[in-house]
């Protein structure tokens, strides 16, 4: 059943114009054009010849791929003194905000009681 040069290079892979000229090289006068017919016989061997010329891709080599490793930034230890004493400081008010309002209503609780019984 004869083959057509186009359909050969659809197999191998390759555009009819590089069967062609392989063709030619090995002699194969009846290969003119890509709709040229060939016996299956040169046809299986002109698609030997091709696929011995033609080199493998090569696959690519694997990349080996190192872990990433996340950490958090470093604390700066000055930094963390000055908002740990404005904090200590701050609380430290307001404690003492506190104990003054505390202390206050108790003041008021035993002047109220006096003026009752009277």
């Amino acid at each position: 059943m004869p083959v057509r040069i186009y359909e050969i290079a659809k197999k191998v892979g390759i555009s009819s114009k590089e069967v062609l000229a392989k063709a030619k090289e090995l002699g194969i006068t009846n290969a003119k054009v890509a709709s040229s017919t060939l016996d299956k016989i040169t046809a299986e061997y002109l698609e030997g010849k091709i696929a011995g010329t033609q080199e493998p891709e090569p696959e690519p080599a694997p990349v080996a791929v190192e872990p990433v490793i996340i950490t958090a930034p470093a604390e700066e230890p000055e930094e963390e003194t000055d908002e740990t004493e404005a904090d200590a400081e701050q609380d430290a008010a307001e404690e003492e905000e506190e104990e003054e309002e505390a202390e206050e209503p108790e003041k008021e609780v035993e002047a109220e009681e006096p003026e009752k019984e009277e």
